[in-house]
């Protein structure tokens, strides 16, 4: 991600933190670890951070594209959300 956020001053990203087989799909150990090492690493002033805990989702918008489009995270939610299938 980092490599790409160099590379490409529009990019964005988001992520599913997997569960494990005796684990439930919330808040996943995977989520909150990549959560953790994420929020370290892009900070706040760059990117937007918006955490699904209860899918173990975490989108991280560029908020320079966000001040050219309002409704940004909404259609990236969307499509992200069909992607995995989320009710």
């Amino acid at each position: 991600m980092k490599e790409r956020y160099r590379q490409d001053e529009r990019s964005s990203f988001g992520f599913i933190g997997e569960n494990s087989k005796r684990e439930s799909k919330e808040n996943t150990k995977r989520y909150r670890i990549y959560k953790t090492i994420v929020n370290s690493m892009f900070e706040q002033n760059t990117f937007s951070h918006i955490y699904y805990d209860e899918k173990s989702a975490y989108l991280l918008i560029r908020n320079t594209e966000l001040k050219k489009n309002k409704t940004l995270i909404k259609k990236i939610e969307d499509n992200f959300m069909a992607i995995y299938n989320f009710d």
